[in-house]
């Protein structure tokens, strides 16, 4: 789980930020609550499962930064996305769009509103 790495925390242009990996990716978020970035650790070459998790470092994850999935190479790999209970409300406008492997999403209990075309063109997507 994310929340048992240690975490990184910097500040830039007077705002903290925490990052934390899991051994696949980087997770960074800011002091306001907001998921900014998602990068591989290394080169990916096979899927995986990715979870927003319930917190970043110290930090409850409220929202999602417009390209924070941009990466390229984390995008051609995810199998499944997991949004943790009690975090993010909106899933902003498409934020997961044309994920080739992407085949699941498990959306958290605090999730009201889902953008336009948030997981379009995800053809292995059979559902939310």
């Amino acid at each position: 789980m994310v929340n048992d790495y240690v975490p990184y925390m910097y500040v830039q242009d007077g705002i903290t930020y925490y990052e934390v990996c899991d051994g696949t990716y980087i997770l960074n978020a800011n002091e306001n609550g907001e998921l900014v970035s998602c990068e591989p650790l290394n080169t990916i070459t096979k899927e995986f499962d990715l979870l927003i998790p319930a917190k970043v470092g110290e930090y409850k994850i409220t929202s999602i930064r417009d390209g924070a999935f941009s990466n390229t190479n984390l995008r051609r790999y995810i199998r499944k996305i997991i949004v943790a209970d009690d975090t993010v409300e909106t899933v902003p406008a498409h934020v997961f769009e044309n994920l080739p492997k992407l085949k699941e999403v498990v959306l958290g209990d605090s999730v009201t509103y889902i953008g336009d075309s948030a997981f379009a063109n995800s053809d292995e997507l059979k559902g939310l």
